[in-house]
């Protein structure tokens, strides 16, 4: 397992690496500016993909152990279900967005809405990320979809860097290109599921409906997660006078999500291992796996930290004026990998009420304190929710940590005692 998870981390590391090459590639072609109207449209299109997407994808691993028969039959007889909701989904959320911006343009600030036209394309591609990692990791295909996002993303690195480095297209036009090769990305994946399982054409609406009904139970944590994370963006976006603001924030999240890359490959593959193996039979092994994973996002952390100001110095000064919100906002990055980590067992435990009334409870907290600090405070008000909703995630995760010890050593304690006695 330790060998594939290797393996995961140097292709998510190689996917991040691209997306850093991309950030760095566009801010210094279109500026500061030019990255706010990029994080703007995609942020609203991701908000939106996931406010509609009803949570279907966390619902995978525990329907997958549930349902009593191998995971090659599930996916056989599921799989067309699933693809189908996901792009009935994606319809009904262009609709959404079309409407909320006729009604009100200013949630993109003063940003032209053909922006959001282009961003359109790549809305599909947001529906899909929120279920394609659960679905493989489910599948036991990490290491297929490793393979075609390597292909696709080196693929797009380089006819970015043509595009944009050599001929400088328009950011419009940049923003198409990135929805193309997002939708290649999404048909790649979809084609291989196809496949892999033979998997039967036939829509199950029965299914469909088991899946949106669990998902809805889970929604509130997707929701209270957007109100963490994207929520943020969209609000210092329609505050703030300068686009600047954005860019910086984008900036920070596009560095920060580099240093989660261990813990969100650790819990892919733990989701692939509870699925197959079961719960509590995973746990010790979760545990030393999560320590290495704290350890080596400490040493990630630290050295994020020296390294940020040369960094900026040498790729563009523009950003030095994000060096001290990075620097506060890596306070948060060890108590998330810790959270990230223990989220295959929410899921696959199927502890869905549980897991939706504490993190609906964190995004409430934290939508109060974007709209009260983000009016007044901008990128940093964004930072305070931050480290917030940080601080009370990793409260309510070692909370569970620590019932789900128990539980797992009072059921060996158990196991240990019917087998002495039987011996006996």
């Amino acid at each position: 397992m330790l060998r594939k998870i290797v393996a995961t981390l140097l292709t998510n590391g190689f996917s991040q690496f691209v997306a850093v090459a991309l950030f760095l590639l566009t801010a210094k072609n279109y500026g500061v500016s030019g990255r706010g109207i990029y994080a703007a449209v995609t942020s609203l299109g991701t908000f939106a993909s996931s406010l509609f997407g009803l949570s279907i994808g966390m619902v995978l691993p525990h329907l997958v152990t549930a349902a009593g028969v191998p995971r090659d039959a599930f996916f056989k007889r599921s799989l067309a279900s699933i693809v189908a909701l996901v792009l009935i989904l994606t319809c009904l959320t262009l609709v959404g967005v079309s409407v909320a911006y006729t009604i009100d343009p200013r949630i993109l600030g003063r940003i032209p809405g053909v922006y959001l036209a282009a961003a359109g394309l790549s809305f599909p591609y947001f529906m899909w990320i929120g279920c394609n990692d659960l679905v493989f990791a489910s599948a036991g295909e990490i290491t297929q979809q490793n393979r075609i996002v390597l292909v696709n993303r080196c693929l797009l690195v380089i006819t970015s860097g043509v595009l944009v480095g050599v001929i400088r297209v328009p950011l419009l036009g940049y923003l198409l290109v990135y929805g193309a090769f997002n939708l290649i990305q999404m048909g790649r994946e979809i084609w291989f599921l196809f496949h892999r399982f033979d998997a039967d054409l036939r829509i199950d609406t029965g299914l469909m409906k088991t899946i949106v009904r669990n998902g809805l139970t889970l929604h509130a944590v997707t929701i209270a997660s957007l109100l963490n994370t994207t929520f943020s963006v969209l609000v210092v976006t329609y505050y703030s006078p300068d686009l600047r603001d954005v860019g910086y924030l984008n900036f920070v999240a596009q560095l920060t999500s580099m240093l989660v890359i261990v813990p969100i490959v650790v819990n892919r593959y733990l989701t692939a291992e509870i699925t197959a193996r079961g719960v509590k039979a995973v746990w010790p092994q979760q545990k030393r796996i999560m320590s290495y994973g704290i350890l080596l996002t400490i040493g990630i952390t630290i050295i994020a930290a020296v390294l940020i100001d040369p960094f900026c110095r040498l790729f563009k000064h523009e950003f030095l004026g994000a060096v001290t919100l990075f620097r506060l906002t890596l306070i948060a990055v060890v108590p998330s990998a810790f959270s990230i980590m223990m989220t295959s067992q929410w899921y696959s435990s199927g502890r869905f009420k549980l897991m939706s009334i504490t993190t609906m409870a964190i995004g409430v907290m934290s939508a109060v304190s974007t709209l009260v600090a983000v009016p007044r405070l901008h990128e940093f008000g964004a930072l305070i929710t931050t480290l917030l909703t940080s601080a009370a995630t990793l409260a309510v995760n070692l909370a569970f940590f620590v019932s789900l010890n128990r539980a797992t050593a009072s059921s060996d304690g158990t196991s240990a005692a019917s087998v002495s006695m039987r011996v006996t």
